[in-house]
């Protein structure tokens, strides 16, 4: 709806809500993801470098919108660290159940989307039906946009 100033509004109104232990991070997170909807990637990345939880919910989702930015920025030697970081962490926790699969998948497309400029033409509709192949995860449809933003650009 991009009501932004309405959801800034409610999110400063409304984090007392939250139990304690999540009010800064949370808040931090919907305001980073609401400053990266608003293109405020900057301010956005900022506000997710304040996210301090152990919250494997937040925590994940908040790499998540990082990697998104890291790529729209093309920092793509942060991206890549981060990427790995991710992985490693997602080694370590042993309680993440079906969600485990989805951050693997994230990261597994995430890294062939910084690939894909490189590619031949038949690398990449390999990798464009891979994806598109793949069974639902969190980002599929940024990923799927992205790869059709850059075949556009591409041949535009």
């Amino acid at each position: 709806m991009k009501e932004y100033d309405w959801a800034a509004t409610f999110l400063k109104e409304n984090k007392q809500l939250l139990k304690p232990v999540f009010q800064l991070p949370l808040y931090h997170f919907c305001k980073g993801r609401l400053l990266y909807e608003s293109g405020n990637l900057d301010d956005s990345m900022r506000n997710l470098a304040q996210v301090d939880t152990k919250a494997g919910f937040l925590l994940l989702g908040t790499k998540v919108l990082q990697l998104k930015i890291y790529f729209e920025q093309e920092e793509y030697d942060s991206l890549t660290y981060l990427l790995d970081s991710l992985r490693v962490y997602l080694q370590r926790k042993k309680d993440l159940g079906y969600r485990k699969r989805n951050y693997e998948q994230v990261i597994y497309f995430f890294k062939k989307l910084i690939d894909i400029p490189y590619q031949s033409r038949a690398k990449k509709a390999t990798s464009l039906k891979e994806l598109q192949a793949a069974e639902g995860f969190s980002e599929k449809e940024c990923i799927l946009k992205t790869v059709d933003g850059l075949r556009r650009t591409a041949h535009g």
